[in-house]
């Protein structure tokens, strides 16, 4: 395999990026990429690496995050239009069983987020991916399922949607 070609730049992108998500993922899946990068990126680009790995930490700690592997299918379904199911504990600590079309996994409020569209309340929910459990992607979705607003950032500052400005 060639050695991969980052600028230092990026290589400080995939520093800073990796130190965030030790908050945002659940388990060690970060340092563990910082150790593989290492192994791999040549001896100039790898001291960039191991200097700014050694140099920064997360100063809001460990966070319970989001199971990696609970994002992995979060993020498929979103990416290829798929039908999801999950059980879903919400903020009451009701559980209830979901079935969604996944339109967009989002990171905002300190949270990962999935923006999809119910289809048993036939409405546009956001779940929080942390109270998600047993997640599965089924048979492709409708297709038809669109994105709230072109700035998702603007949508979720007004409260995912529900206090849009008149």
């Amino acid at each position: 395999m060639p050695p991969l070609l980052f600028q230092d730049d990026e290589v400080m992108a995939l520093v800073a990026t990796l130190r965030m998500a030790e908050r945002i993922l659940a388990g060690d899946a970060s340092q563990r990429a910082l150790a593989k990068l290492s192994q791999v990126l040549p001896q100039r680009l790898r001291t960039v690496l191991d200097d700014a790995a050694a140099g920064s930490e997360n100063a809001d700690g460990r966070g319970a995050g989001v199971d990696p592997a609970t994002l992995a299918v979060l993020l498929r379904a979103a990416g290829q239009d798929l039908v999801l199911g999950f059980r879903y504990r919400d903020q009451h600590e009701a559980v209830t069983r979901r079935r969604v079309e996944a339109v967009r996994c989002l990171y905002a409020r300190g949270h990962w987020y999935v923006l999809a569209y119910d289809l048993d309340a036939a409405d546009r929910r956001v779940f929080r991916l942390d109270r998600v459990r047993e997640p599965a992607a089924g048979q492709p979705g409708s297709g038809d399922r669109r994105r709230p607003a072109e700035d998702l950032a603007a949508w979720l500052a007004t409260d995912f949607g529900r206090h849009a400005p008149s």
